[in-house]
């Protein structure tokens, strides 16, 4: 598989709380790695997700990103 198709996969498991209680902060975090990498779709979910979370899981996720960077 791709990475797109990989990292719209964990998102989507995340999103819905299918292994347990949905997590938002992963959630933002999948969001944001896709799009970085052209999943454009992602931009609309990651500002719905953003509104979910607490500033600390933010915080946390904002800092989780910031190795990431798209090649």
């Amino acid at each position: 598989a791709d990475i797109p198709s990989v990292i719209r996969q964990a998102f989507e498991i995340a999103r819905s709380g299918k292994y347990g209680e949905p997590d938002y902060p992963q959630s933002y975090y999948w969001h944001s790695l896709a799009d970085r990498h052209g999943q454009r779709s992602s931009a609309s979910r990651i500002l719905t997700l953003k509104a979910q979370l607490t500033p600390e899981q933010l915080s946390e996720v904002t800092a989780a990103l910031t190795g990431h960077r798209a090649p």
